[in-house]
């Protein structure tokens, strides 16, 4: 949609969500907190290539914060 409509896409990375809600546990809210990192916005044409350079975003930031990516 962001391709088509020629606007911004704009990658959000959520930080320690993993220990608010650890796997199997889902309905277990834990309390913690929670580091939101907002990137710049990325601008293209291409929807693949919008989508690639998200990943490639959020997963970078994933990889500084010693997580680990699926």
């Amino acid at each position: 949609m962001a391709a088509k409509g020629g606007v911004p896409v704009v990658p959000i990375s959520l930080i320690g969500t993993g220990n608010l809600m650890p796997n199997g546990l889902e309905w277990s809210l834990r309390p913690g907190c929670v580091k939101v990192v907002i990137h710049h916005p990325l601008q293209g044409s291409n929807a693949d290539q919008l989508c690639e350079e998200s990943r490639a975003v959020i997963a970078d930031t994933l990889v500084k914060y010693g997580l680990s990516i699926h």
